[in-house]
Parts: structure tokens; C-alpha cells; sequence
């Protein structure tokens, strides 16, 4: 029987760091897994009203309530423009704000953490469809929990939260969620 020991021996130090190292990745990443799929303290209860201006796709300094809305599904999206996977959602949501657009569903996408004038130009570069309103002071982020970006809010036609997710949500999910609420 030979003496050196192979990758596959818990005895061999790199196979002990590597195996260390898949440890360490998977308790750091764990919650992460999860994201978005856990409920949100919102979900079941009633979305709290807010005001913002329109900075894309509607009338020049106008303001959008939520409640505006009521007695249709609201898809809320708040992202901005440094985010990488927010850019990734875009075409997404705009496929899906299209899509359901003659069923009743509004799209409002939320930009914050950005630079006024930056929402704009991003949309515009998108070909995004649906209203841009720009939440400059965070307050709308924070009065709905956002801690990552982006995330999606589903309302109800009766102005309950459904449904709370974060990062990129793919698009038969956004279609199972809002077939739901038409």
C-alpha cells in the first residue's frame, strides 16, 4: 500500500482546505440561496400609499400615487441604474408590463439610489414602456423594506402586498404571480 495520499484523503491538507472552503461558501451563501423566497413582513398586508414623480413615460413633473390604483395588480420595481442584475431585469418586466398591459397590470418602476437624471436616460436606452418614478430620498425604499436591489412588489387589485422578491426574477414566475392577481 503506498504512502502518498491522494486528493480523495481527508488526511491530504489541500483536500481539508478545499473541503473547508465549500463550508465557508455555503454558510456565506446560504441566506442568499433563500432570497426573495422566504415572506416578506408586507406580504398579506395592505401596500403603503406613496406619491413620486415621474421622471419617464408620463406627463413631465407629475405624480404618481399608488393608490391611484386601486382595483388593479401593481407590479412595483425598485432598482437603479449601477445595478447590475437590475439591468438584467429590465427587458424582462418590460416583456411582462406589455404583456399583461391590456388586463389591467401596472408597471411602476422605482428608481432609487441614483443621481437625478439618470433614471431617464437608462429607460430611454431600454426602450422601457412603463412609468420611471424616482424615489430621490429612499423613503419609499425603506417604508417597503428594500435592502437589495432590485426588488419586485406585487399588489393586489385590493391593495394587499402578495408577494415580495428580490434579485432577478424570471419571467414564468412574473407570469404565474400576476395570472394570480388578474
Amino acid at each position: 500500500m503506498s504512502s502518498s495520499r491522494t486528493a480523495r484523503d481527508p488526511g491530504n491538507p489541500l483536500a481539508v482546505a478545499l473541503i473547508l472552503l465549500g463550508l465557508l461558501l455555503a454558510v456565506a451563501w446560504f441566506p442568499r440561496l433563500g432570497m426573495g423566497l422566504g415572506k416578506h413582513h408586507l406580504v398579506g398586508q395592505m401596500a403603503p400609499d406613496f406619491g413620486l414623480e415621474v421622471v419617464y413615460n408620463g406627463p413631465p413633473n407629475s405624480k404618481i400615487r399608488l393608490s391611484e390604483f386601486q382595483g388593479k395588480p401593481v407590479l412595483l420595481d425598485f432598482w437603479a441604474t449601477w445595478c447590475g442584475p437590475c439591468q438584467a431585469q429590465a427587458p424582462i418586466l418590460n416583456r411582462v408590463a406589455e404583456r399583461y398591459r391590456e388586463r389591467g397590470l401596472i408597471v411602476l418602476g422605482i428608481n432609487t439610489g441614483d443621481r437625478p437624471g439618470l433614471a431617464p436616460l437608462f429607460a430611454a436606452k431600454k426602450g422601457l414602456t412603463y412609468p420611471i418614478l424616482f424615489d430621490a430620498s429612499h423613503d419609499v425604499a425603506d417604508t417597503y423594506d428594500v435592502t437589495s436591489l432590485p426588488t419586485l412588489v406585487l399588489v393586489s387589485k385590493d391593495g394587499k402586498v402578495r408577494a415580495v422578491r428580490t434579485g432577478i426574477v424570471d419571467e414564468g414566475t412574473l407570469d404565474t404571480l400576476i395570472i394570480a392577481e388578474l
